[in-house]
Formats: structure tokens, C-alpha cells, sequence
């Protein structure tokens, strides 16, 4: 019997045995002929990670923690890329295959010199300056276009509109830019910066709420970053988000969705804990009034946003039909067995997730 039948089991039906086998060839086997609740999948789950001694996924904050910790997600609670990437927005991190593929205009998590915790910039360029609030790359003023401006807190946590700029690159590369102070802002006036070789200068896209490479670490900043430090570039899926599925269309189809970011309609959340969530789809049988699991989805509790995590582990911690524990949950889509290191097992879960919960 494989995976994902164990997945779409009902709730009243029992679990023969069940042998794993890893990558490096080792046979795990689990035998139940008493599970008789929508929580077995997530039992098997949690087992199996105490078994390979590992979490899901652990979705750790910017500037908090090495990458290693965080896993392949990251949450951006600075507010230093906006408009790019907002505050408490989840991110992915993608190696590159050599350092010399980052390009100028790349948005790059990388290990703060000083501190080793992780950051996400703009790579600007290798010779540097801002005159006035302009940027000038190689002596060169950098273009930049007037556009709808964006609504954000100023420094003075009020809400108002902000000077937003479409600044292009040398090589056409363009991205959105605000500033908050027009250009007057602390570091809108600059030397000229020489970036050594191997090196890399970064900057944030919200230029006057950023620290970066324009102050060297002994007064605060950044300064350059070397090249051994880039870890990858950052994706925020964007272009990859797909229309919203019904949970029961995703238990039939829902290996052509790993690595999207996807909605799905229709879960009632159970079993919440800290290492995972489960989704469940539910039938109410009309002779009976007894809700019959059709199937589930796992949640990866750590990278679950906090707020949802909160209001889970508080409301949805049993078995449940409850309206308060249902709504839609939005994420990336992954092979959870895949991820522990064990081949053939086609169970999905759900990361980097954020619910939206049907009650408010």
C-alpha cells in the first residue's frame, strides 16, 4: 500500500503494515490494525522524524539564524526590501551553482560578516556612490522613473504615501525603490566606494530604512560583503502562485504542484502541534451526521507564519469539524518523505505556509 493511499484513508480504516526503505537501504516498518483517527498520518510523520533525528522544515527569520537552521524558506521580518519583498513574507533561497553567477540587480541572502546571521540585499554594483539620493554606478547616474507611490509607515510609524521610484540598472535590470525621506536621507550623500575583487556591495530596496554596505560594520552597516558569504538568490514565487484548488482535487493531483506556491480551498485544520498541521477534507455522511475524512495534508509546523501557528495550537489542537478551524491554507508544496530522505513515499505537505482561516 503506498503513501498516498494511506493519505486518502477514511477515518475508520486500519493500517496494515507499512515498510520505508531509505536511501541508504535501511527498511523502516510501522504496523498499526488500531489507528482509527485522521491524526495516522501525522503519527507516522512524527515518528519518522524522530526516527532521522529532523523537523520538517524550519523556516527561521532573516537576521536571525544561519541557513543551515532555517532550512530552504525564510520568513523577512525587516521591512528594509520594501516594496520588493514584504515584512513577515516568506522567501526562498536558491544556490547558486558558481558565485559568478550573481548578477547586479540579484536579491541575495548571505551571512552577515560580523555575525554570521542571514540578510537579503540588492547587489548594486562594484564602484559606488550616492549623490542627493542618486545612485551612481562606475561615476554614472543610475535612471530611475517616477511611479505610483506606496503606502507604508514612515519613521514615525504613520501611514503615508512615499516617494517610489522604478530604478534601471546599467544592463537594463529595473526594480521598485521608495524613500522615505525623499532624498535627504541619512546616507543619500556618500563617498565613492571601491569594491575590493571577490567582494560584493549590497543595498536594500527601501533606501532609507535599510542598513547595508553604504556604512562599514564599526559604525553600524554591513560594509562589502565577500563573495564566500552569498548564500543564493532570493525568489518570492512570484509568477508561480497558481489559481486555488480544492483539498480534494490536490489528494488526486497533487505532485504536479511540488515546488508552487498554491492556495488551498476547503481544509479543516486538526491535530495542531508544533511540528505539523494537519489538513483535512470531510465528508458528513447523511444517515449518520459523522464527519468521514476523505484525506489530509500536512502542514510543516515551524514554517507555518506565527500568527497561524498561534491561533492552531490554541483552537485545533483535537479532531474537529469546527468552522473556527476551517479556511484555506497557502504555501509551497513538497515531498515530505523526500525531504527526510526516504525514496517512493509520495506523501505532500505544505511549507512557508500562512492559513486563512474561514472566521476572522
Amino acid at each position: 500500500m503506498g503513501l498516498m493511499g494511506l493519505a486518502a484513508l477514511p477515518i475508520h480504516a486500519a493500517l496494515p503494515k507499512l515498510t520505508i526503505r531509505t536511501r541508504k537501504n535501511r527498511k523502516i516498518q510501522l504496523r498499526s490494525d488500531t489507528f482509527h483517527e485522521v491524526g495516522a498520518i501525522a503519527f507516522v510523520v512524527r515518528l519518522l522524524l524522530v526516527t532521522f533525528s529532523a523537523q520538517l522544515i524550519a523556516c527561521g527569520a532573516l537576521h536571525a539564524g544561519s541557513v543551515e537552521e532555517a532550512g530552504r524558506c525564510l520568513r523577512m521580518e525587516s521591512g528594509s526590501m520594501l516594496p520588493t519583498i514584504a515584512t513577515n513574507s516568506f522567501v526562498s533561497v536558491v544556490p547558486y551553482p558558481d558565485i559568478n553567477a550573481a548578477q547586479r540587480g540579484d536579491v541575495v541572502a548571505f551571512r552577515l560578516p560580523v555575525t554570521n546571521s542571514v540578510w537579503v540585499k540588492r547587489l548594486i554594483g562594484n564602484k559606488i556612490q550616492m549623490k542627493q539620493g542618486r545612485l551612481y554606478i562606475n561615476c554614472e547616474l543610475v535612471e530611475r522613473e517616477p511611479v505610483t507611490k506606496i503606502h507604508t509607515e514612515d519613521f514615525y510609524g504613520r501611514e503615508t504615501d512615499v516617494p517610489t521610484y522604478k530604478e534601471i540598472l546599467p544592463g537594463g535590470t529595473s526594480h521598485t525603490i521608495i524613500e522615505i525621506q525623499g532624498d535627504s536621507g541619512f546616507n543619500d550623500n556618500t563617498q565613492v566606494f571601491e569594491v575590493p575583487p571577490n567582494n560584493y556591495f549590497i543595498m536594500g530596496d527601501n533606501r532609507d530604512n535599510s542598513t547595508d554596505s553604504r556604512a562599514p560594520p564599526d559604525q553600524g552597516g554591513v560594509g562589502y560583503v565577500p563573495g564566500r558569504n552569498i548564500i543564493g538568490y532570493v525568489t518570492t514565487h512570484a509568477g508561480e502562485w497558481e489559481k486555488p484548488i480544492e483539498l480534494i482535487d490536490f489528494l488526486v493531483d497533487g505532485r504536479s504542484y511540488i515546488g508552487k506556491r498554491i492556495t488551498i480551498t476547503g481544509c479543516q485544520f486538526s491535530f495542531a502541534g508544533a511540528d505539523s498541521i494537519t489538513c483535512v477534507a470531510f465528508n458528513i455522511t447523511k444517515d449518520t451526521n459523522f464527519p468521514n475524512a476523505l484525506g489530509q495534508v500536512l502542514i510543516a509546523g515551524p514554517s507555518l507564519e506565527k500568527e497561524s501557528l498561534r491561533r492552531a495550537l490554541r483552537n485545533c489542537s483535537d479532531y474537529n469539524t469546527r468552522r473556527e478551524c476551517s479556511g484555506d491554507v497557502i504555501g509551497t508544496v513538497f515531498d515530505v518523505f523526500a525531504e527526510l530522505g526516504v525514496k517512493d513515499s509520495p506523501v505532500l505537505g505544505i511549507k512557508c505556509a500562512t492559513i486563512k482561516w474561514a472566521i476572522p
